[in-house]
């Protein structure tokens, strides 16, 4: 415990950023923002089916899928990558663990990691979206841009209980986010709570209902609970 707190003071206040604003740092690190704008762009396809599943389980069918996708909003995809996000910063704290997650994120706080994130971004070194044959290969050549003086400190870190976890188990973290990512059976259950999907529901002709009160009822539900 004595050596832990060391490291977390040499490493600074940073270092006592929350598990979220931790979690998110390496998904920031991992993914880059154009992922997260292709999968705004393709969110009504992609939502599709998530979203069939959650009025089916009201009785509601989507019976025109079509105009279902055109009617969501650009709301609705930001919604949507909000929640998916927030699955994966989920998963991320779960592959890591709250200690070691704390020391990993404050690591790449300090001068040195931040160097690294600019390299990741810089040279593109988590571009793809698929696992490499030498599935760390990235991960492994990222201290070969830093000074000697930086890849010191970095070796410091990686000498760590945390730092050789990361450098051992990230790729196969990341590979498994974007295998969700992918496959959108995979995604997390889109709420319909939202001014957005209400919306939708007084349009005409895209829903089946059982009944008619069924619709009313609905909205006035889900308006109730407007987050």
């Amino acid at each position: 415990m004595l050596i832990r707190f060391l490291i977390l003071v040499f490493l600074g206040t940073s270092a006592l950023a929350g598990p979220k604003e931790d979690a998110k740092l390496l998904l920031d690190i991992f993914v880059n923002e154009g992922v997260w704008n292709n999968v705004q762009e393709t969110f009504p396809k992609r939502s599709a089916k998530n979203y069939r599943s959650a009025f089916l389980e009201k009785n509601i069918t989507i019976q025109d899928p079509e105009r279902f996708q055109n009617a969501l909003s650009e709301d609705a995809a930001i919604d949507g990558v909000k929640i998916v996000q927030s699955r994966f910063i989920t998963f991320i704290q779960e592959s890591y663990g709250t200690e070691r997650l704390v020391e990993i994120a404050a690591f790449f706080r300090t001068s040195t990691g931040q160097k690294m994130v600019e390299i990741a971004k810089e040279e593109r070194l988590f571009r793809k979206l698929h696992a490499q044959t030498n599935h760390r290969g990235p991960i492994q050549k990222w201290p070969s841009y830093l000074s000697q003086l930086d890849r010191a400190r970095y070796q410091t870190f990686a000498n760590t209980s945390a730092g050789t976890y990361f450098v051992k188990e990230s790729w196969a973290v990341r590979a498994k986010f974007f295998y969700d990512l992918r496959n959108y059976s995979h995604w997390p259950k889109m709420p319909l709570n939202r001014q957005y999907i209400i919306d939708i529901l007084l349009l005409d002709d895209i829903f089946k209902f059982p009944n008619r009160t069924t619709r009313t009822a609905l909205i006035r539900e889900l308006r109730a609970n407007l987050p």
